[in-house]
């Protein structure tokens, strides 16, 4: 066989396999695909217990200027972090913090307790019964059409600021519902009266260092807690 009629054999043999005759031309390598960036919608419809802060999509912090602003972590289908966990979005303060500068504050979940005031989850001093947590709301592997859920509420600094220490723990009873749109949208949900969730408040021993050597989870009550979430991603 002739250099020019194995040179054919070999180029044929690249588009075969996808990387086409100009990488052997170029030498150039197939660049890896960029990984999508997520969004997050959290449902303020008046059914829904679990609802934003008001202060729309919430964007992963590494999409553009404003989304690193706002420092929230959308990972995929599995977790949203209303505080990203690095040093400047923890250090961000809440929406009761002494601001007389207008910085930016850490964004939330709107955690509707009814008639109920089961504790400081937000940090303010005070229990309401609807108190404006920063949380991460995470997601179990989807089987059946159905996930594991779970709320974990950050540990919040007397300023303000957060850690990423769990200070409540808002375990569901029931899976999520969770269904596929054709365009890759996953919505999580849990109607009034199917998500039943005991709330938790995780009292630990604290060295100097102001971390915690020995946690213990102290059951606060039982409420429903409905919530639709939908993750989604972003060109």
């Amino acid at each position: 066989m002739s250099k020019k009629s194995c040179f054919c054999v070999l180029a044929a043999a690249l588009v075969v396999v996808g990387l086409g005759i100009d990488l052997l031309a170029t030498g150039k390598k197939p660049q890896p695909q960029p990984e999508p960036t997520y969004t997050a919608y959290v449902f303020d419809d008046a059914q829904y217990m679990v609802r934003s802060d008001g202060r729309g999509l919430y964007v992963d912090y590494s999409y553009d200027e404003k989304a690193a602003e706002d420092c929230v972590a959308v990972l995929g289908t599995l977790m949203l972090r209303t505080v990203h966990n690095s040093d400047v979005c923890n250090g961000q303060l809440s929406y009761w913090s002494d601001n007389p500068l207008g910085l930016p504050t850490h964004r939330f979940l709107t955690l509707d307790f009814g008639d109920s005031t089961p504790g400081d989850l937000d940090g303010n001093g005070t229990p309401e019964t609807i108190e404006k947590a920063p949380a991460r709301i995470g997601f179990g592997r989807v089987q059946g059409g159905l996930a594991p859920v779970g709320i974990l509420v950050l540990h919040v600094n007397p300023d303000g600021t957060t850690t990423q220490d769990t200070a409540w723990s808002i375990n569901y009873h029931n899976p999520a519902h969770a269904s596929t749109s054709g365009s890759g949208t996953v919505d999580f949900c849990l109607e009034p009266g199917e998500a039943t969730a005991d709330l938790y408040e995780v009292v630990g021993i604290v060295n100097p260092n102001n971390r915690r050597v020995k946690e213990t989870y102290e059951f606060v009550g039982t409420f429903d807690l409905p919530f639709r979430i939908q993750i989604a991603t972003i060109e």
